[in-house]
């Protein structure tokens, strides 16, 4: 009997063990889409929450009707644009609807730093002819701001 109340006593306190790593701290990001040259009339938002990924919701309005686009979070700022955090197969496609309004939401193996600069694109690409290069063709950014606590 005496050993049956040790055993509980033990698990109870590997249990309660608060000498666990606690969670990392999670920050959010906001950002408002504006449309980019002939694409002035394209808006929308993205939300980023981040940790140690990141999960980042996209929604646009102002689209080309049933169009697919891309879109990813990269380092930078829309004036000054760096590197695209994961890669391009971490983000679903924005699908949009018959009025041209679309949504996506990915969680991307990357980390960002509260410190850090960040944007959110729309875009498409548009392919080049014969040996002509591919042209991504950005219609919407906005610069990512952390929130406040």
């Amino acid at each position: 009997m005496r050993t049956a109340f040790l055993l509980i006593v033990a698990a109870a306190v590997v249990a309660c063990d608060s000498s666990t790593e606690p969670d990392p701290t999670v920050y959010a990001w906001q950002a408002a889409l504006a449309g980019q040259d002939e694409f002035a009339d394209v808006t929308g938002s993205v939300s980023v929450t981040a940790g140690q990924n990141f999960t980042a919701e996209v929604q646009i309005t102002g689209a080309a009707a049933d169009a697919e686009y891309s879109w990813h979070v990269a380092s930078g700022t829309c004036a000054d644009p760096g590197t695209m955090l994961g890669n391009g197969a971490s983000y679903s496609k924005i699908e949009t609807d018959e009025e041209g309004a679309g949504e996506a939401k990915s969680t991307v193996s990357a980390t960002l730093d509260p410190e850090g600069e960040y944007l959110a694109e729309v875009y498409f690409v548009e392919e080049g002819e014969g040996e002509e290069e591919d042209v991504i063709v950005v219609i919407a950014c906005g610069d990512l701001e952390l929130e406040e606590d």
